[in-house]
């Protein structure tokens, strides 16, 4: 059992959902409200139940985000790992052959479709945490969270987007318990370049396509976030491992 994390959020708990049914369908539930409602991506005639879900869901490792002072759900996100669906991008991505094949692989499913490799998809955060125009669907400005009470301490790095970024340690939480090495993404540059800020670099894979809006298809390894956040940000790094069990952090000793 991981030890308490010391870096624990004032406003949020992250959470893997898939055992808990009620926090799981709120979680569909924001996703009808974001992709049929406010994005309108999605028919919502297609949703009577007002439930977004598909067959994917199954296959999927579910994090949540609640806000600790209602316990409602403000954000979710999936993390999609092969089965004889393929992934969610393998129906509208097309792949680039040449990147792929000079990573080694014949093919692109030789990597993508293997038991160390899943898809982040679904991605939402409710529209009450996204107050500014050109936050687009994630609450990218630092200015979408709360104030801190009067006399609590700030914490470090508070012009980061928190929520995001809560979401992803998530996700490389999930990805290092789950022997997960590379992950795949259709997204938006936004997120992209906002994401490499913190040294999350996303890499294309292939061409940009109209798959909920203009998004590229992109690859991170997750050994490439350990050098790059271990070498140029290693509070950042020291935060993302707490939590951690002591087999995933072992390798990285803040200063050496």
């Amino acid at each position: 059992m991981a030890p308490p994390s010391k870096y624990q959020d004032p406003y949020f708990d992250f959470l893997i959902l898939n055992d808990n049914l009620k926090l799981l369908h709120a979680s569909f539930a924001l996703r009808y409200e974001v992709y049929c409602e406010d994005q309108k991506f999605l028919p919502a005639e297609d949703y009577p139940e007002k439930k977004e879900t598909d067959e994917f869901d199954p296959c999927s490792i579910h994090i949540g985000l609640l806000n600790k002072k209602d316990h409602n759900i403000i954000g979710a996100v999936r993390i999609v790992k092969p089965s004889p669906l393929g992934l969610p991008m393998d129906r509208h991505c097309v792949y680039d052959k040449e990147f792929f094949r000079n990573l080694g692989y014949d093919h692109p499913h030789e990597l993508l479709h293997s038991p160390t490799s899943a898809e982040i998809s679904r991605l939402v955060v409710s529209p009450a945490y996204r107050r500014r125009m050109n936050d687009g669907l994630y609450a990218l400005s630092e200015d979408t969270q709360q104030k801190p009470p009067a006399g609590t301490q700030e914490r470090r790095h508070t012009n980061r987007p928190v929520i995001t970024l809560g979401i992803y340690k998530m996700i490389y939480h999930c990805c290092k318990r789950n022997n997960i090495t590379h992950l795949l993404s259709a997204m938006e540059p936004h997120l992209v370049r906002s994401l490499a800020r913190w040294q999350v670099v996303f890499n294309p894979i292939g061409p940009e396509i109209d798959y909920y809006g203009p998004v590229t298809p992109y690859m991170l390894g997750l050994a490439d976030v350990d050098r790059r956040m271990g070498s140029n940000m290693p509070d950042l790094m020291e935060e993302w491992l707490d939590g951690l069990e002591p087999e995933y952090t072992s390798w990285f000793s803040k200063g050496g």
